[in-house]
């Protein structure tokens, strides 16, 4: 393994393992920026070594995206932090009706 393709793996370890503990740890998005300066640039190191690893890296990264974010967004509520940020459920359940037997009314 090239050198250069050395520091692309370590750089895409050190994002990932920060954006994992992003949703863990609460960093108010700085752990998410390290995580994805950390991404880019190893996206720019594989890029400097081969254009084309460095385009399939952009593609993997891009595709990858949206299901990271459908993951964090079902696993964040569920953490001790998420649990105290995100609301509960509501419940629409209308209220017991009055039991008026034998009563009329006018609605208005």
């Amino acid at each position: 393994m090239p050198e250069g393709y050395a520091l692309v793996a370590l750089l895409m370890s050190i994002g990932l393992v920060l954006l994992v503990a992003e949703v863990f740890l609460p960093t108010h998005g700085l752990l998410g920026l390290g995580s994805a300066a950390c991404i880019l640039g190893s996206i720019f190191v594989a890029s400097r070594q081969n254009v084309w690893a460095g385009l399939g890296l952009l593609v993997a990264v891009a595709a990858a995206t949206p299901f990271a974010w459908v993951a964090f967004v079902k696993v964040w509520p569920k953490t001790p932090i998420g649990r105290r940020v995100v609301l509960p459920d509501v419940v629409n359940e209308p209220p017991p009706a009055p039991a008026r037997v034998g009563q009329s009314g006018v609605t208005v």
